[in-house]
């Protein structure tokens, strides 16, 4: 928690994060590995509606409008995503309108 954002940053980094290298480093921790990048991440697991998300689901959005997966996040509950955001680092954040304006899939990644 509290961790600096980071574009690009290591997933072996543990003061900074962006938000795939969070979520690569949160499943690494837990016997899980996934790719690096957002855009790979969402094919890391089964593909699940968004109207069935589930506690540490992945969530992927489109924050730039143009049809490209720009950010990654792990779903809590309907109020709440787990993440590495520019402005906050790492931490919780309210699954507000902005973020479900911009969701564009979810995975469920198990081995």
């Amino acid at each position: 928690m509290g961790a600096e954002y980071e574009f690009g940053a290591s997933p072996h980094r543990t003061d900074r994060f962006d938000c795939s290298s969070f979520t690569q480093r949160v499943f690494a921790e837990n016997g899980v590995d996934i790719p690096r990048v957002s855009r790979n991440q969402i094919n890391a697991g089964e593909e699940v509606s968004t109207n069935d998300l589930q506690k540490g689901d992945l969530v992927f959005f489109d924050t730039g409008g143009d049809d490209v997966i720009n950010h990654v996040a792990i779903y809590i509950d309907e109020d709440k995503l787990f993440h590495a955001t520019v402005t906050l680092g790492v931490d919780y954040t309210g699954f507000t309108p902005y973020w479900q304006d911009a969701l564009v899939g979810a995975t469920r990644v198990t081995q």
